[in-house]
């Protein structure tokens, strides 16, 4: 996953995807 993309997606929901 991108950075970016991930830190906006873990604000909505915790994803422990890196």
């Amino acid at each position: 996953m991108y950075d970016a993309a991930l830190s906006d997606t873990v604000s909505k929901f915790p994803v422990d995807i890196q």
